[in-house]
C-alpha cells in the first residue's frame, strides 16, 4: 500500500508569498535586467563621400533607473505567471564624432536618447532546491519591447570640439 501525504497550507500563505514575490521583481529583477540594457553597444554610423564623411563611433550605452510607478505587474493564477510591463524606460548612448570636409578634419561628441515606450515579460515562479529548503527562483520569458519610430533622437552633436588644455 502507498501512503501519499500532501501539505495544506494556510491560504494567507498563497497571499504572502505573492507579494514577496512582487516585491522581488520590482525591487530587485526588473533593476537588474534594465542595468543589462548598458550592455547594448550600438554599430558605428557614418556616411562617406568623394568630398565629406560624418561618422559617430565607440556608443556607450547608459540608463535612467526605473521608478517603482513605471513597473505594472499583472498577476495570472491560472497560468502561475506575472506579466511585468515598465513602462517609458530611457537610456543613452554616448559616444565620438568625426568630420570630414575635403582635408579638414574635426572631432567631436555625440549624444543618442532613446525610449522604450515599454519591456513587458513573463516571470515564472518556481521553487529551486536550496539544501533541506526551497528557495524560490523564476523563468523569465515572453520579452516583448515597443520602440516607435522617432523614439531614438541625436540630442547632441558636436563637431570640432577644442583641446580641454586650452
Amino acid at each position: 500500500s502507498t501512503v501519499t501525504a500532501q501539505t495544506i497550507y494556510n491560504p494567507g500563505m498563497n497571499v504572502a508569498v505573492k507579494d514577496l514575490l512582487i516585491f522581488k521583481i520590482k525591487d530587485v529583477i526588473v533593476p537588474e535586467i534594465m542595468e543589462e540594457f548598458k550592455q547594448i553597444q550600438l554599430p558605428d554610423q557614418g556616411v562617406t563621400h568623394d568630398s565629406y564623411e560624418l561618422r559617430v563611433y565607440g556608443m556607450e550605452a547608459d540608463i535612467v533607473p526605473v521608478t517603482k510607478d513605471q513597473i505594472q505587474i499583472i498577476t495570472d493564477e491560472a497560468q502561475n505567471t506575472l506579466t511585468v510591463t515598465v513602462h517609458n524606460f530611457q537610456m543613452s548612448f554616448e559616444g565620438n564624432a568625426y568630420a570630414r570636409a575635403l582635408f579638414i578634419h574635426l572631432h567631436g561628441s555625440a549624444t543618442l536618447q532613446a525610449l522604450l515606450r515599454t519591456v513587458s515579460f513573463t516571470v515564472a515562479p518556481k521553487l529551486r532546491a536550496d539544501g533541506d529548503l526551497n528557495a524560490i527562483d523564476y523563468d523569465i520569458k515572453d520579452v516583448k519591447i515597443d520602440l516607435q519610430a522617432g523614439d531614438i533622437k541625436f540630442t547632441k552633436l558636436t563637431i570640432g570640439d577644442l583641446p580641454s588644455w586650452l
